[in-house]
């Protein structure tokens, strides 16, 4: 082999670079490097080159790959490891390049990091290269930092490699050889079909020279629903379920088809008039791809909404999910990303099809209770059509008669949706104009989807007309609360905090009844660990005293529908795994009672008093309205209550979309079509629809 590549059209050669291959090391999403060895400069001689490959093969025994196997799940330990001889490229300049931007994900640039001499310094981080932007299209330069490459690693006379201090002032590249590169490199990206990583060298003749290509392991797949084309601006996408629900891996195909359908079939229709049929990434605050596992908000289609020198106070908003996004968004320095999106001008569309909100946060400035009884009213109506739907499936036993903060059983349908109050059809006569819609006979049983659909426009209007209005009742109450103290001192304006604390969320009543459930426990004299609360819960709670019986059928009954990832419809409720909440109980039982849920609302409830009185005291030395202060006071904490309660509801119907899945998924099973019932999660709920319809599927 030796003998083949010193005869070879390139000409002799006296050395050459021993490098690993593994089939891991190759994988998307993989990176061994440092991992494996690599020797450079051995002479071409058949001991040296052999002793050279021992060292290389030896490196795949090291820890830090076994380490690295079991840190990303790589279950089979087994070493795995070709040594390749390359002919020694002599560089010049040597270094790395991305066919995108790993910093910004961004598909149509090109990065490129290069020192001088050869790729060593640059690969294991000596020295801070030169460092170029380019874009692929035009093949234009977009940026370039000149390095100060610290130390660069040359090829020995003799063989071997040796160090010697860099030049920081002269350029690596020229800007035709950046050209050169970038066009070679997008070539190279087309071959392989995937963005790539790839090493290269310049020779002493400045021939270009590839050395390695692999996967890029640093990057975010987006969906090719969600991508522009090459050369169009580029779009801002936001992932919502990590910046607001904190999951770390993307949601299961058919929760987010469920998502999917809430939003573009119910809350952009009915709130905004944004029917599905017409949405594309450019016109759409959200885009959703259950396949793609993407559900984004479109960043450029905010900042054309807003302006974009108005990042910062968005960026802002955005700060308390996920300080890292906010930082980014400040970042921005060109408006380049707002050319991609359309201008919709969704306060208008808002006011055009949800009049009656407007309305209602009009007369929250005045009308406390009535504004109140609307978001009753809608905990009553959502919750009500849930409980409906619920007991036709046959799942009576999975929804109880009122939720949490449910004053009524049903919604009053007192007044129009025009005036802003919450006014909800029967069920039953929403389920039958769905048939109608559909074309199917009377007598046919709705799919759950379709069930979820028919109900969906009622339960949307209560939603924004009910809990959305009430909610941003309580943030204007609370902003006119801070203005009331504007020219206030920094230590009366300290006890602002404390006045607008205290309101109970519908979150904090789970987190109260925990409190009552440890406190009946120890009043019963009892004590129980984890493993004793779920072996008591397998066995039906028959041995708990009563009252922690029935404290633990309240959680149930208003809370059972909930748990860790509630929006997949993949994750398990707390009816189906109790554990956490059993975690919280026992972590109660061990604490003071001071330092619990209840203990903690009593001492803010206090708190609050006392600030109260301290800011009227203000006011009244400086000729404020103190009676507006009390009146805005009450608003806020009679309104804001109910800012989690829209998720709340919502999470109770995908609690029975997630019963009717598995219920399917059971089904399908037996049937043959599916190999096992936990594969239902890779269909969306459009299949799972057309299966049920069409029996021969």
């Amino acid at each position: 082999a030796l003998d083949d590549m010193q005869n070879s059209s390139q000409g002799p050669m006296s050395f050459v670079a021993v490098r690993s291959s593994s089939p891991e090391e190759d994988l998307a999403g993989m990176s061994f490097a440092g991992g494996y060895e690599t020797v450079l400069g051995v002479k071409a001689q058949l001991n040296q080159v052999q002793e050279a490959v021992l060292r290389v093969f030896a490196s795949c025994l090291d820890e830090r790959v076994f380490v690295y196997k079991i840190s990303h799940n790589i279950a089979d330990l087994t070493p795995r490891i070709a040594c390749v001889v390359q002919r020694q490229v002599a560089a010049s300049v040597a270094g790395v390049a991305f066919t995108l931007d790993p910093i910004s994900n961004y598909y149509d640039w090109a990065t490129i990091n290069t020192n001088f001499g050869l790729g060593e310094s640059v690969v294991s981080g000596q020295c801070s290269p030169d460092y170029y932007v380019v874009n692929k299209t035009t093949k234009a330069i977009v940026k370039s930092e000149l390095g100060k490459k610290e130390t660069a690693v040359w090829l020995g006379d003799d063989g071997g490699v040796y160090e010697k201090a860099g030049n920081a002032s002269e350029w690596t590249l020229t800007d035709d050889e950046v050209k050169i590169i970038t066009s070679q490199l997008v070539a190279l990206e087309t071959f392989y079909g995937h963005p790539i990583d790839t090493e290269f060298a310049l020779d002493e003749r400045r021939r270009l020279m590839w050395l390695q290509v692999r996967p890029i392991t640093t990057h975010f797949q987006l969906p090719k629903s969600m991508m522009t084309l090459p050369g169009k601006p580029e779009m801002l996408w936001l992932d919502v379920m990590q910046i607001v629900q904190g999951f770390t891996e993307p949601a299961t195909i058919t929760g987010l088809s469920f998502l999917r359908n809430f939003f573009t079939r119910g809350i952009m229709p009915e709130v905004l008039g944004l029917q599905p049929q017409h949405g594309r990434i450019d016109n759409r605050p959200f885009w959703l791809d259950p396949v793609g596992g993407a559900f984004y908000l479109n960043g450029s289609f905010i900042l054309r909404l807003i302006g974009f020198d108005k990042r910062d106070a968005w960026a802002k908003k955005i700060e308390l999910m996920d300080f890292s996004v906010a930082k980014a968004i400040r970042e921005l320095e060109e408006d380049n990303y707002t050319r991609a999106a359309c201008l919709v001008p969704l306060p208008l569309y808002l006011l055009w099809n949800c009049p009656g909100l407007l309305h209602n946060i009009r007369s929250s400035r005045s009308d406390i209770e009535g504004i109140e009884r609307n978001a009753k009213d809608a905990h009553a109506a959502i919750w009500g059509i849930a409980r409906d739907l619920f007991n036709i499936k046959g799942h009576e036993d999975k929804c109880s008669t009122r939720g949490a903060f449910q004053d009524w059983d049903k919604c009053t349908n007192t007044w129009s949706w025009l005036s802003g109050n919450v006014n909800v059809e029967d069920t039953n006569t929403m389920l039958s104009a769905q048939r109608a819609k559909l074309g199917k006979p009377s007598s046919t049983e709705l799919h759950f989807s379709d069930m979820i659909e028919a109900v969906m426009p009622s339960a949307v209007k209560a939603l924004v007309y009910g809990l959305v209005a009430t909610t941003l009742s309580g943030a204007f109450a609370s902003s006119n609360i801070t203005a009331m103290f504007a020219t206030a001192p920094e230590e009366v304006k300290a006890k602002l905090d404390d006045s607008l604390q205290g309101t109970s969320f519908v979150t904090t009543v789970l987190s109260d009844l925990l409190d009552e459930m440890a406190d009946a426990i120890q009043e019963a004299g009892k004590s129980y660990n984890l493993e004793e609360l779920m072996a008591e819960w397998k066995n039906g709670g028959r041995g708990w005293p009563e009252k922690v019986r029935d404290i633990w059928q309240t959680i149930m009954d208003q809370f059972g529908h909930r748990g860790y990832q509630e929006l997949d419809i993949t994750a398990p409720r707390y009816r189906e795994d109790p554990s956490m909440l059993f975690e919280q109980v026992v972590a109660f039982l061990d604490m003071e009672k001071t330092l619990r849920p209840l203990g903690l609302a009593e001492k803010t409830t206090r708190a609050k008093a006392v600030a109260c009185q301290e800011l009227r005291a203000w006011l009244e030395q400086n000729r404020g309205d103190v009676p507006a202060f009390d009146h805005q006071i009450q608003r806020y904490h009679a309104h804001f209550k109910y800012r989690e309660s829209g998720k709340y509801l919502i999470v109770k119907i995908i609690d029975f979309a997630r019963l009717e899945v598995v219920k399917q998924a059971d089904m399908l099973a037996e049937a043959g079509k599916l190999d096992f019932p936990e594969d239902v999660w890779f269909l969306t709920l459009d299949d799972l629809k057309n299966v049920y319809y069409n029996s021969s599927t």
